[in-house]
């Protein structure tokens, strides 16, 4: 028995890139199937009441399972103080289970107007802490983990010279520290997956671009996929040997998930100064460090194995020198592979000749926060060059929007809107957070409602490409994913 959903009555954008529209959509066993045509006799119909259908938003970065399970359930962003910080902690000890750490998150030197020091942890806590600043490239750790770790090892990778003061950052994070947490237990992690699959779905997400570990994608991921709740594309952050590639190609052929490619660090971040920048920094010694296979020249080794295996290399670059280096490591690499930079918040004037066709996922819910710090960190000039997406779209660089959830939330339409009000037309900022966002994850059936397209839609209250963004944004009312209602809101009646 067919499993038909008709759409009508109002704007249905078909293809974001050329803003073609059509006024009914029929879709059959998830697949888009028809244009313009009268409703079938079986099928379940809604009715668009002059709303706006278009391709369900693509999330092309974040990080699913951390966003759902591993930030902790401890909050720090809205402390302002010692006092406050410190009550938080002793809040979450409380009703913390036996054998897990504590891990908190959100934390911010804007927000408590100092840089906390390991002395912040009540000693009365007797269990591993480990407190995620808010960009989750640097973490305070208390004494009873700085115990634990191997901190000879530590201080010699980028991010640990200032583990024994409780700071660890980039490398020294990523590998030293995070690989010790104790998982959370396996039914909890599903649970809180399947919520934040739900939060997906309110913001008409249907398919993400995820940053995961292999060994959680097969224990974890694969179970959502089970039940086909949401589309997930993996870049794999693991070190890709033989062995893990060829475990990688078994999980490539299915339409809810896929591993389409490699993630590697070359810097850290703004907020933390580690960024990698071709001048020094205008408020601290230095110009930020290299990380991850930068770090140990093995850049262009990695992106070779990457690329020979059939795997996008995704190249996490922020400083100006970082994103430099990545568009000379990609340069010739195969386009069908879509190697991708992330973040690119700033790009030199003497790089941009090197954009032209080259793909990047930016995330514009990074910028209001960066540029409460821009002037500081960069200085008047380079300052302009911080997340300017006009300059590089006019550059011919091909945009991709992501949240990189859970450093800010998975919200496509504020991200447009932020687009929008730093130059970008709603066209264009449409196309990144659906058409685009597609292409970069190689996944030509999203992002578009083409016949044979994924049958996977947002609805809205108004048209995205005619809106008045500076005073009343769109917002979602319907996702629709693989041709089943996923989301209604509340006050919505058909």
């Amino acid at each position: 028995m067919s499993r038909t959903i008709h759409l009508s009555n109002g704007i249905i954008v078909i293809q974001p890139s050329s803003s073609s529209i059509a006024h009914s959509l029929t879709i059959t066993d998830g697949r888009v199937v028809g244009h313009n045509q009268p409703c079938p006799v079986d099928a379940k119909h809604i009715d668009l009441n002059s709303r706006c259908a278009l391709p369900a938003f693509i999330d092309s970065h974040m990080h699913l399972l951390l966003s759902a399970t591993g930030k902790g359930e401890i909050d720090l962003k809205e402390c302002t103080s010692k006092q406050e910080f410190e009550h938080q902690l002793l809040q979450g000890y409380l009703h913390l289970v036996e054998g897990q750490w504590l891990v908190c998150s959100g934390w911010s030197e804007s927000t408590l107007h100092q840089h906390p020091t390991i002395e912040w942890i009540p000693e009365e806590i007797h269990v591993p802490v480990i407190c995620y600043k808010d960009d989750f490239h640097a973490a305070l750790v208390n004494k009873v983990l700085v115990e634990e770790l191997e901190c000879d090892q530590l201080r010699l990778m980028p991010g640990g010279g200032s583990i024994d003061n409780g700071i660890v950052m980039e490398d020294a994070l990523f590998e030293g520290v995070i690989p010790r947490i104790p998982p959370p237990n396996f039914h909890n992690q599903l649970r809180c997956l399947e919520r934040a699959v739900a939060e997906l779905h309110s913001q008409g997400i249907t398919l993400v671009g995820s940053m995961e570990h292999l060994k959680d994608v097969e224990s974890i991921l694969s179970k959502l996929q089970n039940n086909r709740s949401i589309r997930v594309r993996v870049m794999c952050v693991d070190e890709p040997t033989e062995e893990l590639i060829q475990r990688c190609n078994k999980i490539m052929q299915d339409d809810f998930l896929r591993i389409t490619g490699f993630k590697s660090f070359l810097d850290g971040t703004l907020g933390s100064r580690s960024a990698k920048m071709y001048a020094d920094w205008n408020d601290v010694a230095g110009n930020g460090v290299w990380a991850g296979h930068a770090a140990k020249n093995a850049l262009d080794d990695w992106v070779e194995r990457v690329s020979c295996a059939g795997f996008a290399p995704v190249l996490h670059a922020i400083g100006d020198e970082a994103v430099g280096l990545a568009l000379c490591v990609i340069k010739d690499i195969d386009a069908s592979l879509v190697p991708r930079i992330e973040h690119a918040q700033c790009i030199s004037e003497n790089d941009l000749h090197h954009l032209e066709g080259k793909w990047f996922g930016v995330q514009p819910l990074h910028q209001p926060s960066d540029s409460k710090i821009a002037s500081r960190a960069l200085g008047a000039g380079r300052s302009n060059e911080l997340h300017n997406w006009r300059r590089m779209i006019d550059a011919g660089a091909k945009l991709s929007f992501g949240s990189d959830w859970p450093i800010a939330p998975p919200k496509p339409i504020k991200s447009m809107a932020i687009a929008i009000s730093q130059g970008l037309s709603p066209a264009e900022a449409l196309e990144a957070s659906t058409y685009h966002g597609a292409k970069s994850l190689r996944c030509s059936s999203a992002g578009h409602l083409e016949i044979g397209a994924y049958g996977d839609v947002a609805i809205l209250d108004k048209n995205p490409l005619t809106a008045d963004w500076h005073n009343c944004t769109p917002s979602v009312t319907m996702t629709i994913q693989n041709g089943v209602i996923v989301y209604k809101k509340e006050t919505q009646h058909e």
